[in-house]
């Protein structure tokens, strides 16, 4: 009985090591998530402000482009995709 009870309890112990780890692994994950988005959305706000601030016809036609142009796939959206067409936007147009 002894010898069945440290299985049990070993077993026990593996389980919730690897559901706390994956716990903490998806939390990580959702947080860096979030993180990116808020700097992209961030960004495409404070962007469109100042372009429609402007009043230049032809920075508001590149700012519309880039918004089209963004690779947005719903929930398999890839952030850093998103975010590496912000920056050839930024280097494009001399954004800081």
């Amino acid at each position: 009985m002894l010898k069945i009870a440290k299985i049990a309890v070993s077993i026990i112990g593996i389980v919730v090591i690897l559901g706390v780890s994956y716990g903490l692994g998806a939390w990580f994950t959702w947080f860096n998530a979030n993180m990116c988005y808020s700097s992209v959305i961030d960004f495409v706000s404070d962007e469109a402000v100042r372009v429609a601030k402007s009043n230049d016809s032809e920075a508001a036609t590149k700012f519309q482009d880039m918004i089209k142009s963004l690779p947005i796939h719903g929930y398999e959206t890839e952030c850093n995709a998103v975010k590496e067409a912000i920056s050839k936007y930024k280097e494009a147009t001399n954004v800081q």
